[in-house]
């Protein structure tokens, strides 16, 4: 993002809007002034452990790392299948949908998708054809496990599920699935 800025004529200014607390997985926010502007870049704006990013050498095996990462993902889903177990996932968003086509799951593997968005009930994920529910279909067909592809909304979506928890279900995170 820094070099984009300045390849604009920007300057990154900071990246520390809100604290950690508040900030979610996919957010980016940042303050960017004109190339010369009075205002100073504070600390964020030159992290010093992202240099590892400017050596090629740092993504070699990255391939083959998100390739075992998605691995993981389709063994975890399909040993609870073979153990008879179902499973969903929560989030039909943009994550939620490549996760499951780059791990080659479909709708034999994970029974729906559950997402608040009433604009994506009642479709079909892209390629995976698995059914968009709303939340509360998992109180009226509970699965094993849900996997949640909004993380950043963990602790949101266990509040919502909280009869679906308190009545067995479990919930996971898509991040300890992948790195399991």
């Amino acid at each position: 993002m820094k070099r984009l800025l300045e390849r604009s004529g920007f300057t990154l200014l900071t990246t520390q809007l809100l604290p950690e607390s508040e900030r979610r997985g996919n957010s980016l926010l940042i303050v960017a002034g004109l190339t010369g502007c009075i205002h100073q870049p504070d600390a964020s704006a030159n992290p010093t452990h992202l240099e590892k990013m400017d050596d090629w050498t740092h993504y070699e095996g990255f391939g083959k790392a998100v390739d075992a990462s998605y691995a993981r993902m389709r063994e975890h889903v399909r040993t609870i299948r073979r153990a008879g177990g179902r499973v969903a996932a929560y989030g039909a968003g943009g994550r939620g949908v490549m996760t499951l086509a780059m791990s080659g799951l479909d709708h034999a593997d994970i029974e729906f998708v559950c997402d608040k968005n009433e604009g994506f009930r009642g479709l079909l994920t892209p390629k995976t054809h698995i059914p968009v529910v709303s939340p509360q279909h998992l109180l009226a067909n509970p699965v094993d496990e849900v996997i949640v592809f909004s993380f950043g909304y963990l602790a949101e979506i266990r509040d919502e599920l909280a009869d679906y928890l308190h009545g067995g279900g479990k919930l996971v995170s898509l991040l300890d699935v992948l790195k399991s």
